[in-house]
């Protein structure tokens, strides 16, 4: 939306799940504690670039499906039913892999093509977590660049 580009989202599907280890520890909640998980799909100027998976706590976010729908399909519009004005990207970890097979459909690419992967934490000013969010992005329909804002 920033470049100009028409910028459009929506919920792939949601559920519930479990946290891993890895996400419990990003989260700083416990292993196997209940979180919702949101599969979205982003689209630039109509081509799909990206899906991912936010995944938040079910115990903080009650009715967070309710709320997305609610919301038509905004992460950022859900979170404001629950008080949270604005958020922070408190980390982000990229890496290179083959997209699953629900990647490559959604995204329309050839099994096995290379997507970059972003493992993401959003948080609160103060760094509390609120999701962890995991992407993959079509490598050649996308760039990434990071900027430290002082």
């Amino acid at each position: 939306g920033a470049a100009g580009i028409d910028a459009a989202g929506e919920v792939v599907e949601s559920g519930t799940t479990h946290a891993s280890a890895d996400v419990a520890d990003l989260l700083g909640v416990d292993e196997g504690t209940p979180l919702w998980e949101v599969r979205t799909l982003s689209r630039a100027a109509g081509v799909a670039v990206s899906t991912s998976v936010h995944m938040l706590s079910i115990a903080r976010f009650p009715d967070f499906d309710v709320a997305l729908r609610a919301a038509r399909a905004s992460i950022t519009a859900a979170f404001r039913a629950y008080g949270i004005e604005d958020y922070v990207r408190v980390s982000t970890r990229l890496s290179a892999r083959a997209a699953t097979r629900q990647e490559a459909q959604l995204l329309q690419l050839s099994r096995g093509v290379p997507v970059m992967q972003s493992m993401a934490v959003d948080g609160l000013d103060d760094g509390t977590p609120l999701q962890v969010v995991i992407g993959a992005f079509a490598g050649d329909r996308v760039e990434m660049v990071l900027e430290q804002n002082l």
